[in-house]
């Protein structure tokens, strides 16, 4: 019986581990208004499926950006104003798993 339990807990396990592991987003965050940075997710896997949000709803009037796989490069558009962006990135595991979500924020300052 006890074989059985054990069994069972070392087939989930992978699924558990998975779950909960950590995502971190690493790169230039402090840019000047005009200014592009370069952010990357980890852990960086070319299996893994990585999903960029923003934390802001007018995202498009102040930042263009654009994505390619585990990486993300943003460029201030506003050069009068200073500006804050949270940016979220969720990574799956190829088979759908979500790994976990990071989270930084970019300060543009004058």
């Amino acid at each position: 019986m006890k074989a059985v339990l054990i069994s069972v807990l070392l087939a989930i396990l992978p699924i558990v581990g998975q779950v909960n592991s950590e995502v971190s987003i690493r790169g230039k965050i402090d840019i000047r208004p005009g200014e592009t940075t370069h952010l990357g997710a980890y852990p960086d896997n070319l299996s893994y499926t990585y999903v960029w949000d923003f934390e802001q709803n007018n995202v498009e009037a102040n930042f263009s950006y654009s994505t390619s796989g585990s990486s993300i490069t943003i460029t201030h558009l506003n050069k009068t104003q200073s500006s804050l962006l949270g940016v979220y990135c969720t990574v799956y595991d190829e088979s759908g798993y979500n790994i976990g979500t990071g989270y930084t924020e970019t300060v543009v300052q004058f």
